[in-house]
């Protein structure tokens, strides 16, 4: 085997820190910059580029029920208020709320339905009709609460629901979505 002279041994670490030096520097500046990139990745609710779209942030949060909306505009930080009306005209179409639940319609088509259903003691079945229809299909049902019934019947207006009669009534929430 050839041994390496100092001139060949210099050049192999010249050639290695040439290498490393650009993703170092990368690195580097993340680092260096890592407060005002993440104060910036928060503020940044879209990304669009062609015809793909990214929506992220408390707009999509809101948007897939992962956070609560604010009740008023006054409840909104004055930095963000422009991002929340933005978000109210693209997102949400129309929605309707009461005491025993309610809906929203977003822009994309996705129907989220939340109703709050009581079911009476020593009862096993109960009809319910969802708030709004929906137009193609219902994709989830999940139910919240200390009872899980069971789907019986599935319909774009209503479903059928079974389950073991109870000793005293009980409060479920049922959330429904479909397009």
């Amino acid at each position: 085997m050839a041994e390496l002279n100092s001139f060949e041994i210099f050049q192999t670490y010249t050639n290695l820190i040439g290498h490393l030096a650009w993703p170092f520097t990368y690195l580097l500046t993340l680092w260096f910059f890592r407060k005002p990139l993440v104060g910036l990745a928060e503020r940044i609710t879209e990304l669009k580029y062609g015809d793909l779209s990214m929506s992220f942030g408390e707009a999509a949060r809101i948007a897939i029920g992962l956070a609560k909306a604010p009740d008023s505009e006054s409840e909104i930080p004055r930095s963000r208020l422009k991002a929340y009306r933005m978000m109210q005209k693209e997102f949400v179409v129309t929605s309707n709320v009461n005491a025993n639940g309610g809906y929203t319609v977003y822009g994309n088509g996705i129907i989220v339905a939340k109703l709050k259903i009581l079911i009476l003691a020593n009862r096993s079945e109960q009809h319910l009709t969802f708030p709004i229809s929906f137009v193609h299909e219902v994709t989830s049902v999940q139910f919240v609460g200390s009872l899980t019934p069971t789907v019986k019947s599935l319909r774009l207006q209503g479903m059928e629901l079974s389950f073991t009669p109870q000793r005293e009534d009980t409060m479920i929430e049922v959330i429904v979505t479909g397009l």
